[in-house]
């Protein structure tokens, strides 16, 4: 795979999974990719490194459990997603994200992280008081970058000229959800993050699987959907019929094409994908060596229409 740098910080341009993706992936089998790994957890209370246990059942285990045994530490790109906000809730007004951060640590097995990624915005506390909490952190030796999660352009502005304020790198990478039919972040996500030199880290590149040849598994039986899923498949037959022709006229697959769609974005450096097995992550690397011309990305466009920068895309 190739680097890519969108900002302070290099971030490998390919596919990224949190560890739940390689859950019942035997780490033998990751290892034989010869890939080095980014993980992204979510620590919080439930002792578990990762936030969507509960769909997996009793399965939930530390994310050192799945990565190679011969895993380099200094090759290995380890970031956590914290779900809890920084203020520690017995603690009153005193950001404490210490104290999550060290059991994490235990729980990763490691002894420090390369990205700790805020998920939400904290609405309660000033951006001094944040980066302050994280200055300590950096300066323990415990994290090396910070990132945001689900921020709006304006929350990224506000972080970077407050960490500019204190001679701080503040922001290295914003992950917000982005594909083919959730544009929204294009009109002021996209333009913020490329401004103060963050990367784009999309979740959901594939919305829960409708660019995943939704349409053409329904026809061929390997899968059925019902409730939300099938209405929302119904709701947008003909665009999704559409887009999986023109993949067959490309010879490739639907996720491919939606994830190689992404990685031609500004400032997006790597997609959040989710393989249930290796062979589902061999092929989302595929993304990578895939190069849509101008042609077919002005025929996505037409299918899915997306966002200019505002205030272009609503005042005129």
């Amino acid at each position: 795979m190739q680097g890519r740098h969108e900002g302070p910080v290099d971030i490998e341009r390919g596919m990224y999974g949190p560890d739940v993706t390689f859950l019942g992936v035997p780490r033998t089998e990751l290892g034989a990719a010869g890939l080095d790994v980014v993980v992204i957890g979510a620590p919080y209370d439930g002792g578990t490194s990762h936030r969507p246990g509960a769909r997996f059942g009793p399965q939930a285990l530390r994310t050192t459990d799945y990565l190679p045994h011969d895993a380099s530490r200094p090759h290995l790109a380890l970031g956590v997603d914290p779900l809890t906000e920084l203020r520690c809730a017995d603690a009153g007004d005193v950001l404490m994200p210490g104290v999550d951060t060290e059991a994490s640590l235990r729980r990763l097995q490691t002894d420090y992280i390369d990205l700790y990624q805020m998920h939400h915005i904290d609405r309660r506390a000033t951006w001094d008081e944040v980066w302050e909490a994280f200055e300590v952190l950096r300066t323990q030796g415990k994290i090396l970058y910070v990132g945001s999660s689900n921020f709006a352009g304006w929350h990224i502005a506000r972080a970077q000229e407050a960490a500019g304020r204190r001679n701080f790198l503040g922001l290295v990478s914003e992950q917000s959800i982005y594909n083919l039919i959730v544009r929204n972040v294009e009109a002021e996500v996209l333009p913020a993050a490329e401004a103060y030199g963050l990367g784009v880290i999309p979740w959901s590149p594939l919305q829960g699987g409708l660019l995943g040849g939704v349409v053409r598994k329904e026809r061929d039986g390997s899968r059925r959907y019902a409730g939300r899923a099938a209405e929302t498949i119904e709701s947008r037959r003909s665009q999704l019929e559409a887009y999986e022709d023109l993949c067959t006229e490309l010879g490739e697959e639907p996720g491919t094409v939606g994830l190689a769609w992404l990685l031609s974005r500004p400032a997006v450096t790597a997609p959040i994908v989710g393989p249930r097995t290796p062979e589902h992550f061999t092929s989302a690397l595929r993304a990578v060596e895939v190069d849509l011309d101008e042609k077919t990305l002005a025929r996505l466009d037409e299918l899915f229409p997306g966002h200019k920068t505002a205030p272009e895309d609503y005042a005129w």
